[in-house]
């Protein structure tokens, strides 16, 4: 594999820990720190499994702990337009897909690798539509799951 130029925001960081916190940013998550691990010339395995790993947990964190951050997220002051734009947003980017496949809506709308359609907007649907949140979590970690493999696949096509 060739060298890989380190991009400066990067530089000083162990690149298994950025592809660690690349995976729980909202936006990039553990599909794309897959990508950023390939990108870096990590070994793919530890890359998997710490990307894995992340999926399970944001599945776990976000379906137990969003019916709480919810309420307090809408009336925030600096933020809560906007958090209340981006539930808008995901009720209506994943809630035909688990009004009519229930659970198995979900984890095809969070497995699909494009923006807005990881973990995080799937938590916010799934609550918004009444999902309870052991369900939930299998069915985030599931699509969380399939989405890094579907990203795998694609860096080594395209690697």
């Amino acid at each position: 594999m060739a060298s890989v130029q380190v991009p400066s925001w990067l530089e000083g960081f162990d690149p298994l820990l950025a592809v660690a916190v690349a995976g729980i940013i909202p936006g990039l998550e553990p599909r794309y720190a897959v990508l950023l691990g390939a990108y870096l010339g990590l070994p793919l395995a530890k890359v998997v499994v710490v990307a894995s790993a992340e999926a399970i947990l944001l599945s776990i964190l976000l379906s137990r702990l969003l019916s709480i951050l919810d309420p307090l997220l809408s009336r925030a002051p600096l933020v809560g337009g906007l958090y209340s734009r981006y539930r808008s947003s995901a009720l209506r980017r994943a809630g035909p897909s688990i009004e009519r496949w229930g659970g198995l809506g979900l984890t095809i709308f969070v497995a699909i690798p494009l923006p807005a359609t990881g973990i995080y907007t799937g938590a916010i649907a799934g609550l918004l539509l009444g999902l309870k949140p052991g369900r939930m979590q299998v069915y985030l970690a599931a699509g969380g799951l399939l989405s890094i493999a579907i990203t795998l696949a694609i860096s080594i096509f395209i690697g």
